[in-house]
This record gives C-alpha cells, structure tokens and sequence, in this order.
C-alpha cells in the first residue's frame, strides 16, 4: 500500500499540474483496487506475496515475548483471514475514500489539461477537435459574469476575457503548441 501511496505524495510534492491530479489520483486508486483484490485472493489462496503468510508468526511471536499483548487482544486468534477481513481490507477502503474525497477537484481544473502540449493528438488532422470541450468550459466560466449573493450581500464578479475571442485565439494556439511539440521532439 506504501509504494502507490509514496508515489502521488512525490508527484504532489513536484511541480503539480492541476489537470493531471485526477489522472494520477485514478492510477492510485487503481493501484489501491488491485491491493484488495490481492487481500481477497490471499483467503482462498493464501498468497504469500503480500507479506500476510507470516502473520501468524508474528502474532505467536508477540504472545510469547508478552502478557500484555494478549490482554490487549483479549485472547483472540488473529489469523491472516482475520487480518485482511478486519484490518487490511478496510484500511484500504478508507484510504480510497479519503483520497477521494480530498481530492475532489472541480471539473474546471480538468479543463487546463488542454494547455498540456502532452495530451496533444499525434497528427494535425485531429488537432482540429483537440480541446474544444474544454476551452468551451473555460470561457463558460471566465468568460461570463458571475453573481453571488451571501448573507444579502451581492457581489458581481466581471468577466476575465471576451468568450470568442478566447475561444478564435484558443483555435491558434493549439497549433502553435502542436508546432513546439514537434520542433521540441525533433531536435
């Protein structure tokens, strides 16, 4: 569970790039989804790969070294099954969750990726329809005056580009940017 969770923290701590965070939380989450399905395979095929098998061990070991532990435990056996049925399994169910629910970004933060030279299609003839959804979002959001009342309070906030100009310079662009993708990986 380390490994993916070390992953996204080292990008997180990196030069984030907000309209990658749902793809990489998705690889963790994902990553997250084959470990469960490696708990549930370790009841019935008591898989030693997950580093469960020597769980007894480890429990015989701490009641022999130990009154206190038992007395903690109340005696009861923890096998490996136990383990991943109470312990392990929902542990990672809530990491989900949690992960989930943190990161949680707002649909318009997706709309970025279009400006990630990256995600451009491999051929001109594609680049035709390559981000129109998204610079559709983004100037329904920052090209459109927006209202907001709190309290009795109400607040306009103006709009921050004109939404056909944006989207006709938008149009430029992306060839601009397929240009210095194909200059960058040619040199």
């Amino acid at each position: 569970m380390l490994q993916p969770v070390s992953i996204f923290c080292k990008y997180l701590q990196g030069s984030v790039d907000f309209s990658m965070v749902t793809i990489k939380l998705k690889d963790l989450t994902d990553s997250l989804h084959i470990l469960i399905e490696r708990f549930l395979g370790s009841l019935t095929n008591h898989e030693d790969s997950i580093y469960l098998g020597r769980i007894n061990e480890l429990f015989e070991e701490i009641n022999e070294r130990t009154v206190f532990t038992r007395r903690l435990r109340d005696r009861q056996v923890y096998t490996q099954e136990r383990v991943v049925e109470e312990l392990a399994i929902p542990m990672v169910h809530k990491l989900i969750q949690e992960l989930e629910d943190g990161f949680h970004l707002s649909p318009i933060f997706q709309s970025f990726s279009l400006f990630n030279k990256n995600l451009l299609p491999d051929s001109v003839g594609e680049l035709q329809d390559f981000g129109n959804v998204y610079i559709e979002s983004l100037t329904s959001h920052y090209g459109l005056m927006k209202e907001d009342v709190f309290l009795g309070h109400r607040t306009n906030a103006l709009t921050l580009c004109n939404k056909h100009n944006a989207v006709a310079e938008f149009q430029a662009f992306k060839h601009q940017m397929f240009m210095y993708r194909y200059m960058s990986h040619s040199s």
